[in-house]
């Protein structure tokens, strides 16, 4: 990613532990969006997927989301962290 990234949203499946904990992050740079996301404790390693537009990233993180559980086991944690300077400028389709 180009500069500083943003947090824009923050997800846990509410579990603990290197086998069971899972966590997706969304970031945004304002020109590219990033989608990261950990199976495991803090020393898993994180696997990172980046995207030119909002809609394909949220489309990642619905996937994940979707694929480990769905909505009614995670929790949004995006209100626990501070997102920088503001909330990024939200852009509704691929094409800029």
């Amino acid at each position: 990613m180009a500069g500083k990234k943003d947090l824009v949203e923050r997800w846990w499946n509410g579990r603990y532990g290197r086998i069971a904990r899972r966590d997706i992050w969304l970031y945004t740079d304002d020109d590219r969006w990033l989608v990261e996301a950990r199976e495991g404790d803090s020393d898993s390693p994180v696997q990172t997927w980046p995207f030119a537009c909002e809609p394909d990233a949220r489309a990642l993180v619905t996937k994940l989301i979707d694929t480990s559980g769905g909505t009614t086991q995670w929790r949004d944690l995006t209100g626990l962290y501070r997102r920088g300077d503001g909330r990024p400028t939200v852009n509704d389709d691929c094409d800029g």
